[in-house]
């Protein structure tokens, strides 16, 4: 099994180093196209939104950069105001003390990065908490969470509150990637934001996977919820904790 493995993967790996000038060059001319078309008909440029998408590759300096920052912004959030929950004890907490913990973190790391970036300030006006179920018990949606950008709000579903404390990070952190965004504060250059804000219906129509707002957002999410308690202990050892 190893070995057949072992075959696949070199194979794998052949296949991606012949494509892979191909793949840079395809990249390169859809960033060009959106970076010097911004006028484009409604399917091309839910094409360009998608190809973007596929292609964009998050492992930068830039992204690890920006996750970082936000991992410690949201373990300054914790510490102020975990009452005692950390992320080894989070699955010990009532579902009252998720909810407002959930609430409370991201306010405080909106008010830290806020301080920093004063244009990030207006991004979020607002954070609630939104029933998943209907009233005949069907679910509402299968997202975790929205960032409706229109109104500077950021809305939880509520069987999150179920999740690991893990699962639950990596949500805030896409959340409010989006946030980030809409200030210009992403990783992405800002042509790139600029293009789905043109072609707003466009971006909605182009697979919610290749959506580059949201694979950016998915990609510092990972980053950020990779190995938790790791960085969080390393974080307290750093900074200190009484």
């Amino acid at each position: 099994m190893a070995n057949k493995e072992s075959l696949f993967l070199t194979a794998a790996k052949k296949v991606y180093q012949h494509y892979r000038p191909a793949m840079w060059r395809t990249l390169y001319r859809t960033m060009h196209k959106m970076d010097s078309d911004q006028q484009m008909s409604r399917w091309q440029a839910t094409w360009t939104i998608s190809l973007m998408g596929a292609l964009m590759m998050q492992y930068g300096r830039r992204t690890k950069k920006l996750a970082r920052e936000i991992r410690r912004d949201l373990f300054r959030a914790l510490i102020t105001n975990c009452d005692r929950i950390t992320p080894e004890t989070y699955h010990l907490a009532t579902t009252s003390q998720r909810y407002h913990l959930i609430l409370q973190i991201t306010r405080q790391l909106h008010e830290e990065m806020s301080a920093k970036y004063p244009d990030v300030a207006p991004t979020v006006q607002k954070v609630t908490f939104r029933r998943s179920e209907t009233r005949d018990g069907k679910k509402r949606t299968r997202a975790d969470a929205t960032y409706y950008d229109r109104h500077n709000h950021i809305c939880y579903y509520t069987h999150i509150l179920t999740y690991p404390f893990d699962e639950v990070i990596d949500t805030i952190a896409h959340e409010y990637t989006h946030a980030l965004q809409k200030a210009r504060h992403s990783a992405m250059p800002q042509f790139i934001l600029d293009f789905l804000d043109t072609h707003h219906h466009s971006h909605f129509r182009a697979p919610y996977a290749l959506r580059p707002d949201e694979v950016e957002a998915a990609r510092i999410g990972a980053l950020i919820r990779y190995n938790v308690n790791g960085n969080f202990a390393k974080f307290c050892e750093k900074y200190g904790r009484d």
